[in-house]
């Protein structure tokens, strides 16, 4: 195993970056000339169009057997063999002219562009939103399962508060304890309500006969921990506390950016580009090359539920507004109850924070000096401590419901990230396996690289965590990382793009076919085209509903613990309403003090300084 420099050992990490360094070259590591030096159009038309088809002779053709090997099989177009390619041809690429090429990237990036911008970036500046960007595409199916893990916390929140209290008030208690989880991925449930957290080994149930049983006592009635709270001493909260709860819900909320409508018409701008690449493919169908470019925009299909989970989830507007917003409940909460328990946890913040959820070296006392060092030292830590959504390097959730055997494992939520990612390869490979020449060569090997590349880069994520317990060496040596990934796609795009693998070698399919690998050069005949075309069409949409299907399967029984933070304007205004009357009765009862300020004016969004975007 290799270690890290600057963690105490040696050697450095060259090791990743000459593997990393090996997947780049890969590609172009092939039998051909690096040399622009091929014409296509000229030797399709002064010399490959003038063979003779029916010359089964012809040493410099490569003739099909049918399937009993009994006669050749006749085709429009001659196939040449890979030798005689590079003989008549030229032994190097020809690069697309600069106006196809053009038409190619105007293609796809524009989409792709329009679709990454409506993820939800932390706003923590312009390089951390770079360091999201290349986090997406070096490393797209962590980001996945960070997400979702995130999402299923949030999921499983709102489950326990909705047993805790069977009033609608569980909503907005479960929202506190969701912006809990991005200062510094703390779950605050099992201190509100007074749970021990569980042994994993002995505590949760795992037969199935054990699960059953658990879930009928969950049927028949809270189960214990829930039914106690041992340090409010039984007591639920009162009115005023729920008040309070209520308003930081609501400043929480309203202090949220979410985008689940514009990021569908993102998506519907990609499936837009998918459509464009049909009609240039059809109307450029004299180019047998041309249909490679559907299968870039399907790569590109990983960002749809990127996209639409970050959309699911948002984020905040201001990189300190939640932890002001949790400090003032907590003051408010201490002033209807001074002497007792507290209801929420204080946030105390280090960024000696361990990427397992733990705080090393010193620990952090509670107190006015603790709230004030918490605030100082958050915008600093908020990349690697919680705040991006996209990286979360722990998957363990603490929060385990005892009673409900619908808890997502992070195997689970692991597993469902794979299938995204293989439902952006798969019709990208097919693809290009499929043109023009059926066999596997330099795109299907492209494309092959970037998803090794994608499960290489997970697991250098585990490797790395085992050398260094902090989150923050994690995160920077997962930039680095993050960063080879990166270039390496960008480079497989461009070599695509510009027409390297435009060759005699990448074209006849000889990784797959070997002595048998031959290259056509002419235009697409009506039979060809009727062949190809359902392929074409079929695959990539099939993969793209599979998406969308596995969306709905992610977002199954949460469309209501998502909406804990990101509301629409509707709720917000009805919960502005709830508070305002509320407010009006708790102090005409004398439960709570009247404000110094106009009770509107206090249920406002916080004007809370912002860091640069």
């Amino acid at each position: 195993m290799f270690a890290i420099p600057g963690l105490g050992r040696k050697p450095a990490a060259s090791r990743i970056i000459s593997i990393f360094f090996g997947l780049s070259i890969s590609t172009l590591a092939s039998g051909f000339d690096f040399a622009p030096s091929a014409n296509f159009d000229y030797c399709w038309t002064n010399t490959v169009s003038k063979l003779n088809t029916s010359d089964h002779s012809d040493k410099d053709q490569y003739f099909e057997w049918d399937s009993t090997h009994s006669y050749h099989v006749n085709v429009s177009q001659p196939r040449i063999t890979l030798a005689y390619c590079e003989a008549a041809c030229g032994a190097g690429y020809q690069l697309w002219s600069w106006d196809d090429t053009l038409q190619r990237v105007t293609t796809w990036v524009f989409p792709a562009v329009l679709l990454l911008v409506h993820f939800h970036f932390a706003p923590l500046g312009m390089a951390n939103t770079c360091s999201i960007i290349m986090h997406i595409i070096g490393d797209p199916l962590d980001t996945l399962w960070s997400m979702m893990t995130r999402q299923e916390i949030n999921r499983r929140l709102f489950r326990r508060a909705k047993e805790y209290s069977k009033g609608d008030e569980f909503r907005h208690i479960a929202t506190v304890w969701s912006a809990y989880d991005e200062l510094g991925w703390r779950d605050p449930s099992a201190e509100t309500l007074g749970l021990r957290i569980p042994d994993e080994k002995s505590d949760v149930p795992k037969g199935v006969h054990q699960r059953v049983l658990a879930k009928l006592g969950g049927w028949l009635g809270r189960p214990e921990a829930y039914a106690r709270i041992p340090v409010r001493e039984g007591r639920e909260p009162t009115k005023a506390e729920l008040y309070y709860i209520q308003l930081a819900s609501h400043h929480l909320a309203s202090n949220r950016s979410e985008s689940q409508l514009t990021a569908w018409f993102a998506i519907i701008g990609l499936f837009i580009s998918l459509i464009s690449a049909f009609v240039r493919t059809y109307s450029l169908r004299a180019n047998n090359q041309t249909s490679h470019t559907i299968a870039i925009v399907a790569l590109f299909f990983i960002l749809i539920p990127i996209v639409k989970i970050s959309g699911n989830m948002g984020s905040f507007t201001s990189t300190s507004v939640a932890i002001n917003i949790i400090q003032d409940l907590r003051r408010n909460l201490r002033t209807l109850n001074p002497d007792g328990p507290q209801l929420f946890p204080p946030i105390t913040l280090s960024e000696d924070l361990g990427w397992d959820y733990t705080t090393r070296e010193r620990d952090v006392e509670e107190g006015e000096r603790s709230e004030y060092d918490s605030v100082k030292v958050w915008p600093k830590m908020a990349p690697w401590a919680g705040m991006n959504n996209s990286w979360r390097p722990c998957k363990q959730m603490l929060i385990s419901d005892y009673f409900s055997s619908s808890d997502r494992s992070p195997a689970y939520l692991l597993f469902l990230s794979f299938l995204f990612i293989m439902s952006a390869y798969s019709p990208a490979l097919v693809l290009s396996y499929k043109t023009p020449t059926v066999g596997f060569s330099c795109r299907s090997m492209a494309w092959t690289l970037v998803l090794i590349s994608w499960i290489f880069s997970v697991a250098c994520d585990q490797i790395l965590k085992t050398q260094t317990p902090s989150a923050k060496i994690l995160w920077r040596w997962t930039l680095i990382k993050d960063a080879f990934i990166t270039i390496y796609f960008i480079l497989t795009i461009v070599t695509a793009q510009i027409g390297l693998f435009n060759n005699c070698w990448c074209r006849s399919g000889v990784l797959d076919r070997g002595d048998t690998a031959y290259v056509t050069l002419g235009p697409l005949s009506q039979g060809d085209w009727n062949a190809a075309w359902p392929l074409w069409t079929i695959t990539p949409i099939s993969f793209l509903l599979f998406i969308l299907a596995l969306i709905f399967t992610v977002g199954r029984d949460g469309d209501e613990a998502r909406t804990l933070l990101s509301r629409t304007e509707s709720n917000r205004q009805a919960d502005v309403l709830v508070l305002t009357n509320l407010r009006a009765d708790l102090e005409q009862k004398g439960e709570l003090p009247r404000a110094s300020v106009s009770r509107l004016e206090a249920l406002q969004p916080r004007n809370t300084p912002t860091s640069e975007a």
